[in-house]
């Protein structure tokens, strides 16, 4: 509960009441905000991030879920296009083949670009479909299904594991986005809002 005094000196009650709406729509802004630094910098401790900055940009505000004067309502969380990159480790799921497939490609030894991203011509649908790629799939005894190349000639002939393959995947939660954010959310929210109340207060007309 927050209790105040209007003096004669000081603002009008009518002067108060305008500046209270700038003061909440600027607190849930400046909330989501630290909420949302948070949940960036704890990415980096669960994730190998191999293009960091296109990860961390995730974690948005849009310019149309920020809070206004008339609208003190405000959105903060994983979205726009490749969001599901991350959603989906918020709790327990499994990933299953797209686009017909049959199975999913685990890399082992596949090449990658410096930015640790798979190269397209080293997707196992590319490298399978050309004889000179040298690749092909064997299953081993205890079930599992392995995509291999070839390399090397005939007498120094070797063979390395590009991927392995699953029917399905499970996904452990580990983006823990409600775990990270809420308690900065109730911790920063008051701090914020007296800031900006008394901010308001000394901006209120007379």
């Amino acid at each position: 509960m927050i209790h105040f005094t209007v003096k004669r000196s000081g603002p009008t009650l009518k002067g108060v009441m305008k500046q209270i709406p700038f003061a909440v729509a600027n607190t849930i802004n400046r909330t989501l905000e630290e909420g949302q630094q948070a949940m960036r910098d704890k990415l980096p401790s669960e994730f190998k991030l191999r293009r960091p900055v296109f990860i961390s940009r995730l974690v948005k505000i849009e310019n149309a879920d920020r809070a206004r004067k008339d609208r003190l309502i405000g959105r903060m969380g994983i979205q726009g296009k490749g969001a599901d990159l991350l959603t989906k480790f918020e709790k327990f799921s499994v990933k299953r083949p797209i686009g017909g497939g049959k199975s999913i490609a685990v890399p082992v030894d596949a090449k990658t670009r410096a930015d640790g991203v798979l190269r397209a011509d080293q997707r196992p649908r590319r490298l399978l479909a050309s004889k000179s790629n040298r690749t092909f799939v064997v299953a081993t005894r205890d079930g599992r299904r392995l995509i291999l190349q070839s390399m090397g000639t005939k007498k120094n002939k070797k063979v390395r594991e590009l991927f392995y393959l699953v029917r399905q995947a499970k996904l452990k939660p580990r983006l823990n986005f409600v775990a990270t954010v809420d308690p900065v959310l109730r911790a920063r929210l008051p701090i914020n809002f007296h800031g900006f109340l008394v901010s308001a207060l000394r901006n209120a007309k007379q």
